[in-house]
């Protein structure tokens, strides 16, 4: 939490310093990936609340959303997720206030899945945004010095000590950036590991019984059973995608910082100190910035296609083994 805090508040700081002149194209890079983040919280959070509502509220209308195939499921009255209880819930008391308990923990539940990963993913959008003006202010930087003449040896002294404090500012900010992502790195990475394999696993157990469905081993499932179930696949899918996604941004964008300077005239004056100590930080910008998952996954696009590939797998191998 204390960690976090200085993302917090280095986020903060950088909406404030807008309001700063010069600044609107800073404004247009921020606002370009505040809204893709804001887009995927809303669609994130609506796909969510709508499974969470159906999930609850059909089958009080008669509308059944799931299959009843476990042995917990006794009597004519079914509860919202199958479980043990050390009692008999199928009493009408029982019944209304164990149904009231798993309402509640759902809702909850729902909620700390999804903001967690919608605060992950806004801050790592926050984070391309700065990479991304970063690379933006080196190209310009090198640009403005060398294509503007000096007239005399005053103002290149001018010039000099001016392009020396603006460079010290942003070999600062790229420290600081560097900082800020393995912050984020170290906050997250466990909880999304255990979340990409608990996502996995539900995943596996989904696909399987909707093949399942398919082959008619059950009873003759309804529409809403099946949308229930790619429903869920979807939505487990689609976090994983947004962590994947996510850093997938910071990486490239990260990598922008690197090919602006190699674009760039840094060595056209080797003579220049301030221009020599500019090669460490071409030898740390060239190592894209790139999120993990437990340190043992980098998350990425590639990441998220070995996901799918290997869960595949394991439903087909389920299926193999229950057919023998």
């Amino acid at each position: 939490r204390r960690a976090l805090n200085l993302v917090i508040e280095s986020t903060k700081k950088d909406w404030l310093d807008l309001e700063r002149p010069n600044c609107q194209w800073h404004a247009e890079i921020m606002y370009k990936h505040a809204s893709l983040a804001r887009f995927i919280t809303i669609v994130d959070h609506g796909i969510t609340l709508f499974s969470y509502v159906g999930y609850v509220f059909l089958p009080l209308i008669n509308i059944e959303v799931r299959t009843y195939t476990n042995l917990t499921d006794y009597g004519d009255r079914h509860l919202m997720l199958q479980t043990y209880y050390p009692y008999n819930y199928s009493k009408s008391f029982n019944f209304e206030m164990t149904s009231a308990s798993q309402y509640i923990a759902g809702f909850f539940i729902t909620i700390s899945y999804t903001i967690p990963e919608n605060f992950f993913g806004a801050l790592v959008f926050h984070s391309s945004a700065q990479f991304e003006i970063l690379a933006v202010q080196f190209e310009r930087l090198f640009s403005n010095v060398y294509q503007t003449p000096s007239k005399n040896q005053v103002s290149k002294s001018v010039a000099k000590r001016n392009f020396t404090l603006k460079l010290k500012t942003l070999v600062d900010r790229h420290v600081h950036l560097m900082t800020m992502v393995s912050i984020i790195d170290n906050s997250f990475n466990f909880v999304i590991l255990a979340q990409i394999v608990c996502t996995s696993v539900i995943i596996c157990s989904a696909g399987y019984q909707m093949i399942e469905m398919f082959g008619g081993r059950y009873e003759e499932p309804s529409l809403f059973q099946y949308a229930t179930l790619v429903g869920i696949i979807f939505t487990m899918m689609a976090h994983t995608l947004l962590e994947c996604f996510a850093s997938e941004i910071l990486t490239s964008k990260s990598q922008d910082v690197f090919e602006s300077l190699c674009k760039s005239k840094w060595y056209a004056d080797m003579t220049n100190r301030p221009v020599r100590d500019l090669i460490p930080v071409l030898n740390m910008s060239q190592i894209p910035r790139q999120l993990t998952a437990g340190k043992v996954l980098v998350l990425s696009l590639p990441t998220f296609c070995t996901i799918l590939k290997t869960t595949a797998g394991y439903i087909s191998m389920l299926l193999a083994v229950t057919t023998r």
